[in-house]
């Protein structure tokens, strides 16, 4: 399995939410960037955030789809980057979750954490204007190894 990944390949949302948003639809830039980092079609992607659930239980659901596939999503705070302690491999790419800047609510976007900064690689919105100010954090996709054990 390649982890290497090719921008002109990641998709662009076809939902929006608030202000662009026809009645009720709720954007899908969080299963757009994730089809983008896992090199699936945005189909094969469940639209975890579509639901009335709980935001718990929508990232349990998103959690738990990861797993079974071998992957988890990893939520590091932006602050943390100020800390010094982490340090992701060169050219990595990561969900940048932030404010909007079409009004007052969250966007993520696909971006790669220099030091204590980003740089924004792709935005699923098809205006690319990425997000309104600092981040408020990114989401590490990382491939787990599995244990093979005999039968």
């Amino acid at each position: 399995m390649s982890l290497v990944r090719e921008v002109s390949r990641f998709p662009l949302q076809k939902r929006f939410g608030k202000s662009d948003n026809p009645a009720g639809e709720r954007g899908n830039c969080v299963q757009t960037c994730l089809a983008a980092l896992l090199d699936l079609p945005v189909s094969e992607i469940p639209h975890f955030y579509d639901t009335d659930e709980s935001s718990d239980t929508q990232h349990a659901n998103a959690q738990k789809w990861l797993a079974e596939r071998g992957w988890v999503k990893l939520w590091v705070p932006w602050e943390w980057l100020k800390s010094s302690w982490l340090t992701l491999p060169t050219q990595a790419l990561v969900m940048v979750s932030g404010k909007s800047p079409r009004g007052d609510w969250s966007h993520v976007v696909v971006g790669q954490i220099a030091d204590v900064s980003w740089k924004l690689i792709h935005d699923p919105h098809p205006s690319q204007d990425g997000l309104d100010g600092e981040p408020y954090g990114f989401w590490v996709i990382a491939a787990l190894p599995i244990l093979q054990t005999p039968d």
